[in-house]
């Protein structure tokens, strides 16, 4: 089996240990902006302003194994809530509350390894602590 994930770890407290992962996107954070204008605005130019923050889905790419596919697949269809905690090789961490959103999008990587798609989407958000 080829080296994968460089160093990265993946667990749910209730999933457990996601392993295979030969890449990881975190998608970080996004603010929605508020157009603001008035009547009387000379300008017709709308002021923006801030609104809600979305914490990101994070999308994995998993080597494939049947039986956590099936327990990802399971997960997703029982809308089941979960920590995950997600260490990198510098031990930075993203952890929180969230679910399995999507398992799907097989095929096959430019290694030649059969891989699939997970999305975890937080409840929230997660917390990120930096690591060395």
């Amino acid at each position: 089996m080829p080296i994968t994930g460089y160093e990265t770890t993946l667990a749910g407290a209730t999933l457990g240990a996601i392993t295979g992962i030969k890449s990881v996107r975190v998608g970080g954070v996004e603010v929605s902006m508020i157009e603001v204008a008035a009547l009387g605005d000379t300008n017709r130019i709308p002021e923006n302003v801030p609104g809600k923050v979305r914490e990101s889905p994070v999308e994995v790419t998993i080597i494939h194994d049947k039986t956590l596919y099936d327990t990802m697949r399971d997960a997703a269809i029982a809308r089941t809530e979960d920590t995950f905690t997600l260490t990198d090789a510098e031990t930075s961490t993203h952890v929180g509350l969230g679910f399995v959103s999507k398992v799907g999008e097989e095929g096959l990587d430019t290694e030649g390894d059969v891989v699939f798609t997970a999305v975890l989407t937080p409840k929230t958000s997660w917390a990120f602590t930096a690591g060395a």
